[in-house]
């Protein structure tokens, strides 16, 4: 839910059904002020990992050097944890999972089991990612009614297949 409102805060209620995820970067970018900035993929800015969202600097860098869909998800995710968590994240690629589950995170002595702060937040800004780039009531119609594959709705919004993958089982199961 959060990652619905959001979505409707950035696009200022402006059309929230064909939008690309650059579009919705893009005024991500200009909505919160954090710069993106690609690097190459060994830069110490990335902390060795694949993106980073450096609060102090007002910058999300990540990994230049991998496809544009992927980049995109990546950047998303760190924008995720500035709208969820409003503090710095530095995310491998084990971090940001464009499959990570939707159900609620486990509670009490479960959570001490499963999941480490660090583990909940990353989970938390994978979901909100998801959900934030394709809304699963707008997967669901390009599914059922355009009758558009997940292939086809990957490369309208410009995100990876997997992304689309998980988001059609969300809102057909």
């Amino acid at each position: 839910e959060k990652a619905r409102v959001q979505r409707d805060l950035v696009l200022l209620n402006g059309d929230n059904k064909a939008v690309t995820a650059e579009f919705l970067l893009q005024a991500a970018e200009k909505m919160t002020g954090l710069t993106r900035q690609g690097v190459p993929a060994r830069d110490t800015l990335l902390d060795g990992g694949e993106a980073v969202l450096d609060i102090e600097a007002g910058v999300i860098w990540y990994n230049q050097d991998l496809e544009p869909e992927l980049a995109r998800l990546y950047q998303v995710h760190e924008y995720a944890h500035y709208w969820l968590h409003g503090e710095a994240a530095s995310c491998a690629s084990s971090d940001i999972n464009a499959g990570a589950f939707d159900e609620d995170l486990p509670i009490g002595n479960q959570q001490v089991e499963g999941y480490s702060p660090e583990e909940r937040h990353e989970r938390e800004a994978n979901v909100f990612a998801r959900e934030f780039l394709l809304p699963s009531e707008i997967v669901k119609r390009w599914y059922t009614v355009d009758k558009l594959s997940a292939s086809a709705i990957a490369s309208k919004v410009g995100i990876p297949d997997g992304t689309v993958f998980h988001q059609l089982t969300y809102a057909l199961l």
